[in-house]
């Protein structure tokens, strides 16, 4: 779910059935039960997680599995703790010979490696694919102001080809061209 939705590791751990809402996990900045995610105060706007059909489909075997409580729980059916989270994190899955591979492929040291990696990865491919950064602000929970800290590092050579195809479609006609045209 986390490499799914670049939703923040305590949003997914606190989900339950009730936050589940056409195909998205919504968490009321105002709620009078369950959790209240990190910015609700602040924004005074719900946390809205939307859902690929994936991970939908998933939720929703969750949600009828977990009807209350938590909806995301362990092989034991045990509601997922920042504890058990790590324990398997460090003790399972990073030791899994395709995910050593792949760390070992890429450079990525094992120990560097925490579940909020998805959360940046998501916003980093958003951000890199030249989505919009108020879009991303929205999508994933966060001020614009917390990306352009956080995720400023935009490639030179790809904003100068969007530069580029925006200048060559849109060419801008100089003022003194106008007033030229019209004597």
């Amino acid at each position: 779910m986390l490499r799914l939705t670049g939703a923040r590791p305590g949003e997914l751990r606190h989900a339950e059935a009730f936050n589940y809402e056409s195909g998205r996990l919504v968490f009321r900045w105002n709620a009078q039960k369950g959790y209240i995610w990190k910015n609700a105060r602040k924004t005074q706007r719900d946390r809205v997680i939307f859902l690929t059909p994936e991970a939908q489909a998933y939720v929703e075997e969750c949600v009828k599995k977990n009807p209350e409580g938590p909806i995301f729980r362990t092989l034991r059916n045990d509601p997922w703790t920042p504890q058990n989270i790590a324990n398997k994190w460090r003790r399972w899955l990073l030791l899994r010979p395709s995910v050593k591979a792949y760390l070992d492929e890429h450079g990525i040291e094992p120990k560097e490696m925490r579940t909020y990696n998805f959360r940046h990865s998501a916003i980093s491919k958003w951000l890199d694919a030249g989505g919009d950064i108020y879009v991303a602000s929205q999508l994933f929970g966060t001020s614009v102001k917390m990306l352009e800290k956080r995720y400023g590092h935009p490639d030179i050579d790809r904003l100068h080809e969007r530069y580029m195809a925006f200048a060559t479609a849109n060419p801008i006609t100089p003022p003194w061209a106008v007033a030229s045209r019209n004597s």
